[in-house]
């Protein structure tokens, strides 16, 4: 079973604006690695595209009321480093 945590750090939850969110998923790389290694790019599938519009549906309700409110943000996926657990960042903002 896979562990979520999830961090709010606006008092403003769930977001009512319109807003920007930038995502950066970090996978395993599915090797058992003894040394460390620093992040690398992840070029291969799911697509990003994929991964973002699942966890823009996942995060409805939770950072805002409707996903259709994100119009804009970046998307980035990596190779978690040997050191870093896999896990998604979402950094939300206010578009004005």
């Amino acid at each position: 079973m896979r562990k979520l945590t999830l961090v709010l750090t606006s008092d403003r939850i769930p977001f009512l604006g319109i807003a920007a969110a930038d995502t950066c998923l970090l996978r395993y790389c599915g090797e058992t690695v003894l040394t460390r290694f620093p992040r690398i790019r992840h070029a291969k599938k799911p697509d990003r595209d994929n991964l973002d519009k699942a966890l823009m549906d996942s995060l409805t309700g939770l950072l805002w009321i409707d996903d259709a409110q994100v119009c804009d943000g970046r998307i980035t996926k990596w190779i978690a480093a040997g050191d870093e657990q896999p896990h998604v960042v979402v950094t939300l903002s206010e578009v004005e």
